[in-house]
């Protein structure tokens, strides 16, 4: 990229802001935030939760019959499985994970009390796709002639 000086610090704050922010939500644990983002992705892979609203998979959460165990959460996330461990007994204790017979999943108390979490991730989301698109609106403008 040959403007990475001019993009490099919008980009930079827009992720320590999403990572301070989620430090914040997570009692300032970026560890749990890594451990619930693999239990979501595991659980909203749930084929009945295609075109369905954040709403509607809160609601249908508790049917959702895909999980993940504390190995896999370890193993996808670097975390040693002692820690994961621990930190997965917490967010069971704050009532935003259970676990079920196919393994750890997310509540739909865990859908709702991280709504916050969701929406800054969205942010996060379209504020990327703001500066792609200003990338690529330059590098398809007309150079000029001097």
């Amino acid at each position: 990229l040959s403007r990475y000086g001019d993009v490099s610090p919008k980009i930079l704050r827009v992720l320590v802001n999403y990572f301070v922010e989620s430090r914040r939500m997570f009692g300032g644990d970026l560890d749990k935030t890594l451990i619930v983002g693999v239990i979501a992705l595991r659980t909203v892979a749930w084929p009945k939760f295609q075109s369905r609203s954040a709403d509607e998979m809160i609601e249908m959460v508790e049917e959702a019959n895909l999980g993940i165990n504390v190995q896999s959460i370890a193993d996808s996330t670097g975390i040693p499985r002692e820690t994961a461990r621990r930190k997965v007994a917490e967010l069971q204790e704050l009532g935003w994970i259970e676990r079920r017979p196919s393994g750890w999943t997310i509540t739909s108390k865990g859908g709702r009390d991280l709504t916050e979490h969701r929406e800054a991730m969205l942010n996060l989301i379209r504020k990327l796709t703001e500066i792609a698109d200003e990338l690529r609106r330059e590098s398809e403008a007309p150079v000029r002639a001097a």
